[in-house]
């Protein structure tokens, strides 16, 4: 039997800095499951004509010792640098969010495209159930130790697929956390936007806007608008053409003049971010074998009420730790 020793479903960056901290401190096999076409979940990056655009996570900040070290070594590396600094420094990918996540995966075991369908408890091990999407195959791949790291009510999901049982309290703590979505607008430009990073341009409206020119990471005008995240669940089932008809107004009295658009983009994140966080960096669920749960829902000791990439990175370095003695 073709056993794991971890398997981490979910290649975003809290799996993949749970992977790196299993193989840096143990001799673990370790592998990942995403069901998109590359890692980095929500560190997402994306061409539209000549534009460059980081359309989920816009930059990372660290307060926690071990991020920080981190962080440093990945600007050391030249993957990151400074882009501002709002009560921290905040750092941007050289190229792009989802290149930062590509070179954290290098060296890592990653199959991408594998959607599982739901986890099974075997007693000895756990084994993770689904479709190759690449192949349209069903596969079963078994580990002694779980991590998953989608957003809760998927892991809740493919947990009840697979008739996992959880204690009454660790399903409650886990429920207790809602997600709100986002509705992106990304904006192909033909000159200059006149922004940097602007948060909250319109309260209630709109969230932040970023122009990934300003970032450097895209040759041409190419501008990420983040939609509040009350005005995009009241929006977020309607066709392209309306959310884009109800927020160019808005957008419009941000930019100043008419924005001299060679092509707009609506893209949706259904679980954008994570309220009510649990105050741990993770949850073991499991009985005699590790099967955690965490990623940026998960924010430990932060002070900070919002989820954000740290929290991932943090819950990651903590699951990864645990698992390494295992």
């Amino acid at each position: 039997m073709n056993l794991e020793d971890v398997l981490i479903i979910g290649a975003g960056i809290s799996g993949l800095a749970a992977a790196q901290n299993v193989q840096k401190l143990s001799e673990n096999k370790v592998l990942l499951l995403d069901k998109g076409r590359s890692p980095g979940g929500r560190f997402a990056t994306r061409r539209i004509g000549s534009g460059t655009f980081d359309h989920g996570a816009q930059f990372l900040s660290a307060s926690n010792g071990e991020c920080q070290n981190l962080l440093e070594d990945w600007q050391q590396r030249r993957w990151i640098r400074p882009w501002f600094e709002e009560n921290a420094v905040r750092f941007v990918a050289d190229k792009g969010m989802n290149g930062l996540a590509k070179r954290v995966a290098e060296g890592l075991r990653v199959e991408c495209e594998y959607e599982v369908e739901r986890i099974v408890d075997h007693g000895e091990y756990y084994a993770a159930e689904g479709l190759n999407k690449k192949t349209n195959e069903p596969f079963i791949l078994k580990a002694r130790s779980l991590f998953m790291t989608c957003p809760l009510p998927q892991t809740l999901k493919l947990l009840d697929a697979g008739n996992v049982q959880l204690k009454t309290g660790q399903r409650n703590e886990l429920e207790r956390v809602k997600y709100v979505p986002c509705l992106a607008i990304l904006m192909e430009l033909s000159g200059e936007s006149g922004l940097t990073y602007k948060k909250e341009p319109v309260p209630g409206v709109i969230s932040w806007m970023a122009d990934n020119r300003a970032k450097g990471i895209s040759e041409t005008g190419a501008l990420t608008v983040h939609m509040d995240n009350e005005w995009s669940s009241r929006h977020y089932d309607l066709p392209d053409e309306e959310i884009l008809a109800q927020a160019m107004p808005s957008i419009r009295t941000v930019l100043g003049d008419e924005p001299d658009m060679l092509s707009v983009q609506v893209k949706r994140w259904r679980y954008a971010q994570a309220i009510e966080q649990i105050n741990r960096s993770f949850l073991n669920v499991g009985g005699n074998k590790p099967l955690l749960i965490g990623g940026d829902a998960c924010k430990g000791d932060s002070k900070s009420s919002a989820s954000k990439a740290e929290h991932a990175i943090r819950s990651g370095l903590a699951a990864g730790a645990f698992l390494s003695r295992f």
